[in-house]
């Protein structure tokens, strides 16, 4: 199993617009993938301005192949732009897994 995580720092305040955007993204996810469920939350307990979406796949091979599914994808980068040319969020994304 190798779980991949995903992490932003909302920036600009607008917490619910860029809580809802990030569903936005989850949804999109869940419907591009067939072999994940990809999942978001805020932290509760430290900074509350965080962003957290993570996903487990079987193996690094799948993970690879997900992602350069997802990575191509011109509807994903539109979804992404969205909350960039808003500037909610940082643009420093910090990404975690093997």
């Amino acid at each position: 199993m190798v779980r991949w995580h995903r992490t932003v720092k909302i920036t600009s305040g607008k917490i619910a617009e860029a809580r809802e955007w990030a569903n936005g993204i989850t949804e999109f996810l869940n419907k591009k993938t067939s072999q994940t469920s990809f999942q978001v939350f805020r932290e509760e307990f430290g900074s509350p301005t965080a962003l957290h979406w993570y996903a487990d796949f079987e193996n690094l091979a799948v993970l690879e192949q997900e992602m350069s599914k997802i990575q191509s994808d011109v509807e994903y980068f539109a979804l992404i732009c969205f909350g960039s040319e808003d500037n909610w969020f940082d643009k420093k994304i910090e990404d975690k897994h093997p």
